[in-house]
């Protein structure tokens, strides 16, 4: 079974894990039209102390796929007393730098649960068939107001290997294939995905506030796993004792355990 067996969502159904995503921290619907997309991978991460480069060499030999690169900024929004990483939920606004897309940024929440390998998330992205960057700033100020605070940011260049491409259906029973979440312009909400599929990220931190300057990641949907077992196996053939296990979310090693 390769389905996400879950429901499609939309804003008033926009949950992780249980807990609602307060709605100040989504994009209004009087700003732009916009779509809930469900996501459940599961995922196996590691940090990378070995140049970016022989990471993305090392996901292009096992996967025998090339990478789409990316740059984007995760900017991560929380209360002053991070009630949301308290729930191990975190909220992120995604700004696509290059290349240029019709979407200049997506919101992404995601929570994480226990620390574990495999570990499977949970989450949904707020995505568009249209949007700016002075959108994005005027969401910024709405955070301000609202008494949320940046609590931290990443700055990467995002080397995706789609090895088997995720599959959504829409509202009117097409069926949208992709190696990774876009804005989606001509489409009848409510989105269902119905396979998340496999993909291999290695992401460059750039300036990276950990040792190593590099994370790879082997997302799937459960399905998959005699396909993606190899791949993670693969990677770490090769890299070995260079690999960090990478247990929870980049903000639990930033700024300590939930509570």
């Amino acid at each position: 079974m390769t389905s996400s067996g879950a429901p499609p969502i939309d804003r008033h159904t926009a949950a992780v894990d249980g807990f609602v995503v307060p709605d100040a921290l989504l994009v209004p619907d009087d700003w732009a039209p916009s779509l809930f997309v469900r996501i459940s991978p599961v995922e196996v991460s590691w940090f990378a102390g070995v140049p970016v480069a022989r990471a993305v060499e090392v996901c292009r030999e096992v996967t025998g796929v090339e990478p789409h690169v990316r740059r984007v900024i995760d900017r991560y929004f929380d209360t002053p007393g991070l009630d949301l990483f308290g729930r191990r939920v975190s909220v992120r606004v995604r700004q696509h730098v290059e290349p240029p897309r019709a979407i200049a940024f997506e919101v992404i929440a995601t929570g994480w649960g226990a620390d574990a390998i495999p570990r499977p998330l949970s989450g949904f992205v707020q995505t568009f068939a249209r949007n700016d960057e002075a959108m994005l700033e005027r969401l910024l100020e709405r955070y301000a107001r609202e008494g949320y605070r940046q609590v931290a940011a990443f700055d990467k260049v995002r080397y995706t290997f789609p090895v088997v491409r995720g599959r959504s259906v829409d509202g009117a029973g097409r069926e949208i294939v992709s190696g990774e979440l876009r804005g989606v312009g001509e489409v009848h909400p409510p989105i269902r995905v119905i396979d998340f599929g496999v993909k291999v990220e290695v992401d460059d931190l750039r300036d990276s506030p950990f040792p190593e300057p590099a994370i790879i990641e082997v997302d799937y949907a459960p399905g998959h796993v005699p396909r993606a077992r190899p791949i993670a196996d693969g990677i770490v053939a090769a890299l070995g004792a260079r690999l960090r296990a990478k247990t929870t979310s980049k903000l639990a090693y930033l700024l300590g355990s939930p509570r």
